[in-house]
Order: structure tokens, then C-alpha cells, then sequence
């Protein structure tokens, strides 16, 4: 869908002579004009939901159209991890980062944009900070949770036997 509007407003005769004018390609002009919407939007009340809107919308599209192929992508799959990671990790350090940088909304999606659409972001944050976290911070006591959680089932299912035969065996005396 993106790259739908995206062509649409390149091929527009009046986006044509603009960029041939002032010697911007298109793609710049289309970004320049989403952070100025996003800075004007953000001055309101409601422009920090507004600002997640926007930086959600085109991962969560591509996202939803992941899950209901029937033969998922591994990479496209990767692609929307990564892009959903990311804007989570720039929420939490929002409210932090929104007071100390100026435009941290614009920056906010700037970055998200080229992390949804430039496979070397992806690749850098794969290997950059994804890589170099520990599997302990991932996991609890260096276990994955499901192994955790099969653990705890296992013992609440001996102890349920436990139980049960005991009250069999006092049952029968």
C-alpha cells in the first residue's frame, strides 16, 4: 500500500516539476511534508497518540498481512519483529527523550521509516544491539520461558499425582 501512494504522488506531474525544480527527489519531498504534519500534530493535545498512529500504522499493515498468509515469510516475518522491537524500545524512552531532543517526534519516525524499509537498518540493529544482548536478559535464570514453563507444569503435575495417591492410600485404610 505504501509503495501504491508513494508512486501515485512521484508520478503526479506537479511532484515532477517540483523535484526538477528544486533538485530534491520525491522521496524527500514525501518526508519533509510527513514531519512537518508530524510537528504540527504534536503541538496538540492528542500529538503524541497521533505520532504512534503514524509510526505504527504501515508495520502493523504489513504485519497483519504476514500473519493471514498462509505461508509466512521468515524474513518478512524477521522485518516486522524488528520494526515492532524497535518502536517499542523508542516508546519506553519517549517520555525521557521527548523533553532533551527537539523534534524527537519527527526523529521518532524517521527512524522507524527506515527501519521498515531499508534492509541495512535492519541489519544493523540486528547485529548491533539485538546480537549483543545476553541470553539471560532474554530469558529467566538463562532457561527460555517455555522450558520454565514446562518445568513448573511437570512439578504441579507429579505434585497433583502426590496428592491424589495419598488420598487413595488413606482412603483404602
Amino acid at each position: 500500500m505504501i509503495q501504491t501512494i508513494k508512486t501515485k504522488v512521484a508520478d503526479n506531474h506537479i511532484m515532477k516539476e517540483f523535484c526538477k525544480r528544486t533538485g530534491v527527489s520525491s522521496d524527500s519531498v514525501l518526508g519533509i511534508f510527513v514531519i512537518l504534519i508530524v510537528v504540527a500534530l504534536d503541538s496538540t493535545f492528542i500529538g503524541t497518540s497521533l505520532n504512534n498512529l503514524v509510526c505504527l500504522f504501515f508495520p502493523l499493515q504489513e504485519t497483519m498481512a504476514v500473519l493471514k498468509s498462509h505461508n509466512p515469510n521468515v524474513k518478512d516475518m524477521r522485518r516486522c519483529l524488528i520494526v515492532l522491537m524497535t518502536f517499542a524500545c523508542l516508546s519506553i524512552a519517549e517520555p525521557l527523550l521527548k523533553h532533551r531532543i527537539p523534534l524527537f517526534a519527527a526523529i521518532k519516525i524517521a527512524f522507524l521509516v527506515s527501519v521498515t524499509f531499508k534492509q541495512s537498518m535492519q541489519e544493523i540493529i540486528q547485529t548491533n544491539i539485538i546480537n549483543n544482548v545476553p541470553i539471560g536478559t532474554c530469558n529467566a535464570n538463562g532457561k527460555s520461558t517455555i522450558s520454565n514453563a514446562a518445568e513448573k507444569a511437570h512439578k504441579a503435575v507429579s505434585e497433583a499425582k502426590a496428592a491424589v495417591n495419598d488420598a487413595e492410600s488413606d482412603k483404602n485404610k
